[in-house]
């Protein structure tokens, strides 16, 4: 029973004011002395109406507590309903067309704070809802005089944000037209410069709205082009760091591919079976291939031959070197899809003079389009 008691004055502190307190109290106190006196009986008789009183007193608590809680709930919202109609005066400028009013219902919200600061949750009530009622008169005040100014200072707002939103895309457009984005991503960058156009024509009829809209489309356009674009370099540099440690290798990066040439005798004369010492080259080659980062770029293989002995049978050669480095590649667990052979012969000659062209055109071209 004591801790009852405790547990009621923790509930509701106020609780030990109450004759309801008193009597608890004093109950429990005679069964304490019934006990010391070794009076069982009658303690025993006794604790029956004392648990009854305790009980009583815990309600009590629990009741005064929730009734203490919904007053205070109640004067918080009263409090903010005075509060989001002060700022609706404050936000007509009331201060300058309803001075005196706008000063009386900022004081009585104040008051109310206080109050509900105290613990006086009625009076905090009080003092709010008079709070409401000289603002939403202060608010009647100022709106017609604010009307006209705020309609225009939106206007110009409008136009001004429209205006920025303009000039900001086109000096990102500008400020990436010599980047590599233009051509990584030249459908993306040219939306972001149609939305230019057409934001500007937006602007030019004070279609405010429309302008912001059209402007953050196209950045939104170029956003995702310059993502692209870093994604495609970055994924590309990572490309190249792994292309040049493939042995028998010479690595070239183009604009939007990357170039591996394999020189040497990769093929017998007349052959169309890689040669054993190639096999590491053209293993690591698929390892590359099949990597997170690059495992869906196309591939284009490139065969070449020298220009000895007849173009034809050269280009059928090539056609058949070529086949057989991508069936390589698909043993390797490369995607087919993503390979295509092509036998040149010797249709594209890199060195048209000097005592090694002939080898220097009888070459292997890997291409990794990377956009």
């Amino acid at each position: 029973m004591e801790s009852i008691v405790n547990i009621s004055r923790y509930t509701y502190p106020a609780i030990e004011t109450t004759a309801n307190y008193e009597r608890a109290q004093a109950s429990i106190a005679t069964i304490a002395n019934l006990i010391e006196q070794e009076a069982f009986v009658e303690a025993e008789t006794t604790v029956s109406d004392a648990q009854k009183l305790v009980d009583s007193l815990y309600q009590l608590a629990q009741e005064n507590q929730k009734a203490e809680a919904e007053a205070k709930t109640t004067a918080h919202i009263s409090i903010a309903k005075g509060e989001v109609i002060v700022q609706r005066a404050q936000y007509l400028n009331a201060s300058q067309h309803a001075p005196e009013q706008f000063q009386e219902a900022a004081e009585q919200l104040k008051r109310a704070r206080q109050e509900l600061t105290a613990g006086r949750y009625e009076q905090a009530q009080q003092f709010a809802q008079r709070a409401q009622q000289t603002a939403d008169e202060t608010v009647v005040i100022a709106e017609a005089a604010e009307f006209r100014q705020r309609a225009q200072r939106e206007l110009d707002r409008r136009a001004a944000a429209a205006q920025q939103a303009v000039d900001t895309l086109k000096r990102k457009l500008t400020a990436q037209a010599r980047t590599q984005v233009p051509q990584l991503e030249a459908r993306l960058y040219e939306l972001a410069n149609t939305a230019h156009v057409k934001a500007k024509t937006a602007l030019a009829n004070k279609e405010y709205e429309m302008a912001v809209k059209v402007s953050a489309e196209g950045n939104d356009y170029l956003e995702r082009a310059i993502a692209n674009t870093q994604r495609i370099t970055s994924a590309k540099s990572d490309l190249l760091k792994a292309a040049r440690q493939i042995p028998k290798a010479i690595v070239i990066e183009q604009t939007d591919s990357i170039l591996i040439r394999i020189r040497g005798n990769a093929f017998a004369h007349g052959s169309t079976q890689l040669q054993k010492e190639f096999a590491p080259t053209f293993e690591q080659l698929a390892r590359v291939l099949r990597r997170d980062g690059f495992s869906r770029y196309p591939v284009r293989i490139e065969v070449h031959t020298s220009a000895l002995g007849n173009a034809n049978v050269n280009r059928n050669v090539s056609m058949g070197r070529a086949d057989s480095i991508k069936r390589s590649f698909v043993e390797e667990r490369v995607n087919p899809e993503r390979l295509t052979a092509v036998g040149l012969g010797e249709t594209q000659p890199i060195v048209k003079d000097g005592a090694n062209k002939e080898e220097q055109n009888r070459r292997i071209d890997i291409i990794i389009k990377t956009n």
